[in-house]
């Protein structure tokens, strides 16, 4: 499920338990932040304390390890664990993400906007360079990795636009320490 529509369903939820959204919402201290990831599967703990994570071959927005908002990891665990961490925030390239972007050219994608930032290229631009890298999945692969590497920094920072929705992609397990497993 993307991420954009699961933060567009608890907008209502966080309005209705403000105590519940000032706990677990997005955190910022000195550029680091709290972010999550939420799995099915089990993870051993000293597994993800020795920064050995899994990142997807194929993504959203490329390769890497994804995290999210405390909500969205709740929903992409589906009942299975939400690891918390520790994130660099500053060592990540910031974009905005929009699948209202992406509905302007009949794609069903929020990485236009970052497409056109790292690439310095108009929006119709960016999706052709969609269209062309994800095939048929939807999906992309190191493109993204490639130049965010090539630019100087270790992922990126995803800004949905809508209380406190977010998605991180990190490269190096060197900006994230991993502080615990949550059951939700």
């Amino acid at each position: 499920m993307a991420i954009s529509r699961i933060c567009e369903r608890r907008v209502v939820k966080l309005v209705e338990s403000p105590e519940k959204r000032e706990k677990l919402s997005l955190a910022y201290t000195g550029g680091s932040m709290y972010a999550y990831h939420g799995t099915p599967n089990s993870i051993p703990h000293h597994i993800l304390s020795l920064g050995a994570v899994t990142h997807s071959e194929r993504g959203s927005f490329g390769s890497g390890f994804y995290l999210a908002d405390y909500f969205a990891a709740i929903e992409y665990a589906n009942d299975g664990d939400v690891h918390a961490f520790w994130v660099e925030r500053g060592k990540l390239f910031q974009a905005e993400a929009s699948y209202e972007v992406g509905e302007q050219f009949d794609l069903e994608t929020a990485a236009l906007p970052l497409i056109s930032a790292l690439f310095s290229v108009p929006l119709y631009e960016a999706a052709e360079l969609f269209r062309r890298w994800s095939c048929c999945d939807g999906l992309l692969g190191d493109e993204i990795k490639q130049q965010v590497k090539r630019l100087g920094f270790d992922g990126v920072w995803l800004d949905y636009g809508l209380d406190d929705c977010f998605e991180a992609v990190v490269y190096d397990s060197q900006i994230t320490q991993y502080l615990k497993t949550i059951q939700p």
